[in-house]
């Protein structure tokens, strides 16, 4: 899943860093509290591999007979 949805996760790492470069070149650097907005946007794209990986996990030790 992770390779699939690689493009979405460089596509808004760029426009983040592109979104911090013109509030940069505006003349008002991004506070704290817009830096946590944008990382906490990006980290929503993280959320559904992540809940992926641990779904394909759980299954995959139901069907394990080490466990």
């Amino acid at each position: 899943t992770l390779a699939l949805n690689a493009p979405t996760l460089i596509d808004e790492a760029a426009a983040t860093r592109n979104a911090f470069a013109m509030m940069k070149q505006s003349g008002s650097p991004a506070t704290l509290g817009q830096k946590g907005r944008l990382a906490g946007a990006y980290l929503t794209y993280l959320g559904g591999l992540t809940g992926g990986a641990v779904l394909a996990n759980t299954l995959g030790n139901q069907f394990d007979e080490d466990v």
